[in-house]
């Protein structure tokens, strides 16, 4: 079985801590590094070179989106795991756009992490059926039409105003 070398990334101690030690239990998964913040994951990300990089979405100043899709656009081979609290469909839509392989909550029981942490190393998508389906539904949803205002030149808009005020 290959090594998982794995990087944790996020803004709260306390949480870093805990993916670590489920991980470290984990045969054949070892934890490279720890950081707070983007900018030291991608700092991380260059040095150790994780296979799997388990990041928080929400962190203060460069967030998990930011990290996902900059590490995409250098074409790095490290994976991201997107981890976090929110599981609203514009997060995980986001998280997907910007690169990431997966997407779990912060709730997960410590055996999914494990799941997740492996399906993406094996190069597979991990999504939790709840957050699949808030995916799936984002997808489905309408595009929202433009007002019809936002289709008309600044000179319709003007005359149309002048024409509401009665001019």
């Amino acid at each position: 079985m290959p090594e998982i070398r794995v990087a944790v990334v996020d803004d709260h101690a306390v949480v870093r801590e805990g993916i670590r030690r489920v991980l470290e239990g984990e045969p054949g998964v070892v934890i490279v590094g720890e950081g707070a913040n983007g900018d030291e994951a991608l700092r991380l990300v260059a040095k150790e070179k994780p296979d799997v990089l388990v990041m928080d979405v929400a962190m203060p100043e460069k967030g998990g989106l930011q990290v996902a899709a900059e590490l995409h656009r250098q074409g790095s081979r490290t994976k991201v795991l997107m981890l976090s609290m929110y599981d609203q469909p514009e997060y995980v839509l986001e998280s997907v756009k910007s690169g990431a392989r997966g997407y779990l909550l912060k709730d997960s029981p410590p055996a999914e992490l494990r799941r997740a942490v492996r399906a993406v190393f094996n190069g597979e998508q991990f999504f939790p059926p709840a957050v699949a389906a808030r995916l799936t539904d984002a997808l489905r949803a309408p595009a929202p039409q433009p007002a019809a205002t936002d289709v008309l030149t600044p000179r319709e808009k003007e005359v149309l105003i002048g024409v509401a005020g009665g001019e």
